[in-house]
């Protein structure tokens, strides 16, 4: 069976100098020369087995991979060292017969031309977003069990819902809902899903074009596609519905508000990983594992992406494996239903 190659979290090579006397000890201006140098090295292991159990009856499903001189000062890196960062990954990757790459949030720290090179040497990236996009759909539906009462007092704004993502959450909400706002560019589209959604509900959608009609004062939004949302926010509760920036998306600094970036799905017991992880790193592990071990996710979430049928699939793999969502990953960490529950419904959204 194929392995995948997990690429950490950047750190800024704080690893790698914490592990290292000599490179902790070194000047400053010493330490980058050095650091640039280092090769990605492995530094873990995914296994599929019982914890209790030998190594000999586990089964190695990839390798966590570390990039010491790629991670320390990156954005300072100029470009011929970065070329020469990416030529030893390269190298490293396929000495050791990787060929699936699962690298959180890639498209952050990596240029346009240094993904393409890459996946021109052979490589598949793995980006997360189907996994992202199907565990949110779950986690929204839960919500709107929690919620269901309350929703007939919410304003509620979807900003292209003339994708189909956005029409899959105004079929979620319409029918317990007074007061949905769709918009987005296609306003023609807009005003027949509006139509559909009045003969199968009852409800009367407001339809625009205009973003601020569309989100301004809401106590719901959710979002299809990028846009500065802070000035937006308030005691909003926000659905991010698009690839995310880590550099863009996970700084905001309005605390009013809170974004569901994600779902929150339970890592399975029988995966055992031989360093620590945080929720991402986690997150897109599974994903890698999942495509790992099923067709059909892989051809859902790799080959064939952004489509409702795809998350169609990736649901119904919940099912079967089953892979538990217990919440939500928020912008500011894991949001358990739980916690949901006290935050927003004790002190956000006492409507009724």
């Amino acid at each position: 069976m194929e392995k995948f190659a997990f690429i950490t979290w950047p750190d800024g090579g704080k690893r790698a100098i914490e592990d290292t006397w000599l490179i902790k000890n070194l000047p400053l201006s010493w330490r980058g020369l050095y650091m640039r140098r280092q090769k990605p090295y492995i530094i873990g292991t995914v296994e599929d087995g019982d914890a209790e159990e030998d190594d000999f009856n586990r089964r190695e499903l990839g390798y966590i991979i570390y990039m010491p001189g790629f991670f320390y000062d990156m954005y300072a890196l100029d470009q011929k060292w970065r070329n020469k960062q990416i030529d030893m990954l390269i190298r490293f990757l396929h000495e050791n017969n990787l060929w699936t790459i699962s690298f959180p949030f890639y498209e952050s720290f990596l240029c346009r031309d240094e993904i393409e090179y890459i996946k021109d040497c052979g490589f598949t990236f793995l980006d997360g977003y189907m996994l992202r996009m199907s565990s949110m759909v779950k986690s929204i539906q839960h919500i709107i069990n929690i919620i269901k009462e309350r929703l007939v007092y919410l304003n509620i704004g979807i900003w292209r819902a003339d994708h189909d993502l956005g029409r899959l959450y105004l079929d979620m909400f319409a029918p317990y809902c007074n007061n949905i706002t769709i918009g987005g560019e296609n306003i023609d589209y807009l005003y027949r899903i509006g139509d559909d959604i009045l003969k199968q509900t009852g409800l009367s959608c407001q339809v625009t074009s205009d973003m601020d009609t569309c989100i301004q004062d809401k106590n719901m939004i959710i979002m299809t596609e990028y846009c500065d949302i802070d000035k937006y926010c308030g005691n909003t509760f926000i659905v991010c519905c698009y690839p995310m920036d880590i550099n863009r998306d996970f700084k905001r600094q309005d605390i009013k508000s809170s974004s569901v970036v994600s779902g929150l799905v339970e890592f399975p017991e029988n995966i055992i990983v031989s360093t620590s992880m945080n929720t991402w790193e986690k997150f897109f592990v599974l994903d890698a594992i999942l495509g790992t071990i099923s067709n059909n996710y892989k051809d859902a979430a790799w080959l064939y992406p952004y489509t409702i049928e795809g998350i169609d699939t990736i649901m119904d793999i919940f099912e079967l494996y089953p892979l538990k969502v217990k919440g939500f990953i928020s912008d500011a960490g894991e949001v358990s239903y739980d916690k949901f529950r006290m935050q927003y419904l004790g002190k956000k959204w006492n409507y009724s």
